[in-house]
């Protein structure tokens, strides 16, 4: 084939046109026809197309026994309009040239038949002569025929009328011929689509306002254009038409040639539902409208018309021809909850209530949803202040719950930023109102808004909890949890100057704050004040008289936390101190779920000596064992220093308390103090040790002196080590 086009095109093949029949045989020109126009190198074919055509090459029908053409057979022409869209329409109207006899009217395995092809190509001149020579221009393509063996893109086809194929392919002149000639305007491929359907919905602006004036516009035909058709999705050309982006001419001309604006589509909308959404309804003109249909969400045309971006003048033409204001949508949401979900209503909002009195039309202002949200609910989440007054003055409830237990009130508490105004504002418009708010109100899992305002606010706590406990707020509300407002406060990194507040309100309306209460794992405000290292927090509440004994889940009490918490050790003596004035017994001795003292603490997490100085001398029992049976010398024995821990502890303990320490007592491992002191390598221990055992007891006798600890480099003895 490349051969022939090099010959045929470049000249180098010399031979007249005339002589053509002498160098090819018929079969051989249709095998390099049918080649050349299956060929992926269209300018190849199109080369070797044209050269036949300039030898005035003419296509003979094959014929029967009686000398009849056969018409079922695939032609080049079939091939070449496979691949149109390559070939740019140029090998089509060439071929034509070939195949020009419009008597044989070929046709394919499929049904496709060369006044199709004319039609989908746009030759204009074949397709008049076809009609001319009676072809019927509504010849359908069949719906079925021999899928395998015909031509892939002329599936397509099947089922369509020639004057839809020319349509989809926007050639205007074959549609006018068709139309004038007495086409179908009105038939319908198989998924329903009339040739009305096919202009609204692929055609622009001027297109799809030129060929549907057309279609109007041939009185010849006789046949009126069935404008309110309906495709397998139940749409109409002027569902069509709004979809595929406000042709507004076209629009107008459907309506005044008498198109439906209220059918309503598989999915239940009409015109109107996609009008709305799209800002357009002005487009509709004065057709009366059906503006409270619903669709299959339930959703009307004034639900849509209040969604983000659509404009004022909307919502005013539906409301002023009777739009319902409080039909409910699948999820039982109205038209003002749409309106209080948006975040720039203030205006819309004045217009929507402003035509609903005017029309007398009372709105619903206190609906729930199908999570049972109120339009007040909405506004508050966006901290609409405006919107949220203008509610409250058409008797919008304050106390009203979701389903989660949130009243309006915890959703101004809720959001992070500074919501005062808001709340002050609530407060004022519900007392002029003379609604009482229920301020202690509580969520499914027991929270109230005075939690929320605790947990949730970032700036601007301070005034809101005064706001919220000067209204009555119950400061000792627990949640299901356990959790108090006292609570959440001292989780918070600004907890003494919310406490402060806190307090002081509490005092002057005789409020008395539970200042021993209990969270998870049983921890109380005193624990989490200590294991942030807030010093001063811990001070305000045990001057509150808190509980300085109260252990967690893990056993462990405030003088714990204050043993193990290096940060903390300059306050302990204050603790003490506090504990004194407000005559609390501090319990120095309390074992935590390990049997661990604050003593056995203070030594395990490097205590400073001081610490372990003021423990002592407030009575810690150095002889207590944990659970592993070590006593706080063999705590004490374990250390890699002993940082004069040793003299403190024998001068505190032996000399000041006069305690009989018994130094010579097993762990659960049986090791005494001095073994492990040996292990270590402490000999000022191990010193202290056996110098304190011959003045506290009798010299234990060799046979019941201890093992040494053994070592891999070391033997001692105890002669040695004294």
């Amino acid at each position: 084939m490349n051969k022939l086009y090099l010959l045929v095109i470049k000249k180098s093949f010399q031979v007249k046109y005339s002589d053509l029949l002498d160098i090819f045989d018929i079969d051989a020109i249709q095998r390099i026809l049918f080649e050349a126009t299956q060929g992926s190198i269209y300018f190849i074919g199109e080369g070797i197309v044209k050269f036949f055509v300039r030898c005035s090459y003419k296509h003979q029908p094959e014929v029967d026994e009686k000398g009849r053409p056969l018409f079922n057979q695939t032609t080049p022409l079939h091939h070449a309009a496979e691949l149109w869209y390559n070939w740019k329409y140029n090998v089509i109207h060439e071929l034509f040239k070939i195949y020009d006899r419009v008597d044989v009217n070929y046709t394919d395995t499929y049904g496709v038949k060369l006044f199709h092809i004319a039609c989908l190509c746009g030759c204009y001149n074949i397709v008049k002569k076809f009609l001319e020579l009676g072809q019927d221009p509504d010849d359908i393509v069949p719906k079925q025929g021999d899928s395998e063996q015909n031509i892939k893109y002329l599936k397509s086809l099947k089922g369509k009328s020639p004057l839809l194929i020319a349509l989809e392919q926007k050639h205007k002149h074959v549609v006018e011929l068709l139309l004038r000639k007495g086409a179908d305007p009105n038939y319908a491929c198989e998924k329903g689509l009339t040739p009305l359907h096919i202009v609204c919905d692929v055609f622009g602006h001027v297109e799809g306002y030129t060929f549907s004036k057309m279609f109007f516009e041939m009185h010849e035909t006789q046949r009126s254009v069935r404008v309110d058709a309906q495709d397998y999705l139940k749409r109409s050309p002027l569902h069509y038409l709004v979809l595929d982006g406000l042709k507004k001419s076209t629009m107008q001309l459907l309506v005044r040639n008498g198109a439906n604006p209220n059918l309503m589509e598989k999915d239940g909308s009409i015109p109107l539902h996609i009008l709305c959404m799209r800002d357009a309804i002005d487009d509709l003109e004065n057709r009366k409208i059906l503006v409270n249909v619903q669709d299959n969400l339930g959703r009307t045309p004034l639900h849509y018309s209040l969604m983000d971006g659509c404009k004022k003048t909307i919502v005013k033409t539906l409301l002023r021809r009777d739009a319902n204001p409080n039909l409910t949508d699948v999820d039982a949401v109205t038209p003002l909850h749409i309106l209080c979900m948006r975040d720039d209503i203030n205006d819309l909002a004045e217009t929507f209530f402003k035509i609903c009195d005017e029309q007398n039309r009372q709105v619903r202002i206190n609906p729930k949803d199908d999570i049972q949200r109120t339009p007040l609910h909405y506004v508050l989440y966006n901290s609409d202040k405006e919107m949220a007054e203008i509610l409250l003055k058409r008797d919008a409830d304050p106390n009203s719950a979701d389903g989660d237990g949130l009243t309006p009130l915890h959703w101004i508490c809720k959001r992070p930023d500074n919501n005062d105004d808001l709340a002050e504002m609530f407060f004022e418009a519900c007392d002029k109102k003379k609604r009482r708010v229920r301020v202690n109100a509580q969520t499914s899992w027991g929270a109230t808004p005075l939690h929320f305002a605790l947990r949730f606010s970032e700036t601007g706590t301070k005034k809101m909890v005064k706001l919220l406990l000067e209204n009555g707020a119950c400061p000792n509300i627990a949640d299901e949890d356990g959790l108090t407002p006292l609570l959440i406060i001292c989780m918070r990194s600004d907890s003494r100057a919310l406490a402060k507040i806190f307090f002081k309100i509490c005092d002057e309306k005789n409020l008395p704050a539970q200042v021993d209460s209990q969270y998870r794992l049983k921890w109380t405000p005193l624990h989490y004040a200590l294991i942030h290292n807030d010093r001063r927090m811990a001070e305000l509440l045990l001057r509150r008289s808190v509980d300085p004994n109260l252990a967690n889940a893990d056993g462990e009490t405030a003088l714990h936390l204050i043993s193990r918490k290096y940060e903390l050790h300059v306050f302990v003596e204050r603790f003490f101190k506090i504990c004194d004035e407000n005559e609390k017994q501090v319990q120095v001795n309390a074992q935590d779920n390990s049997l661990r003292t604050p003593l056995h603490v203070a030594l395990l997490d490097g205590g400073k000596l001081e610490l372990i100085k003021i423990l002592l001398k407030r009575g810690a029992d150095p002889t207590l064992a944990d659970v592993k049976g070590s006593t706080a010398l063999h705590v004490i024995g374990r250390r890699e220093n002993d940082d004069g821990f040793v003299d403190e502890f024998f001068k505190i303990g032996v000399d000041e308390q006069q305690l009989r320490i018994q130094v010579d007592i097993r762990d659960n491992d049986g090791q005494t103090p001095l073994e492990w002191a040996v292990a270590r390598l402490s000999r000022h221990y191990q010193a202290y040790i056996c110098g304190n055992a011959m003045q506290t007891r009798p010299m234990v006798e060799p046979e019941q002196a201890p093992d040494i600890l053994p070592s891999s480099k070391n033997q001692f003895e105890i002669q040695a080590v004294i």
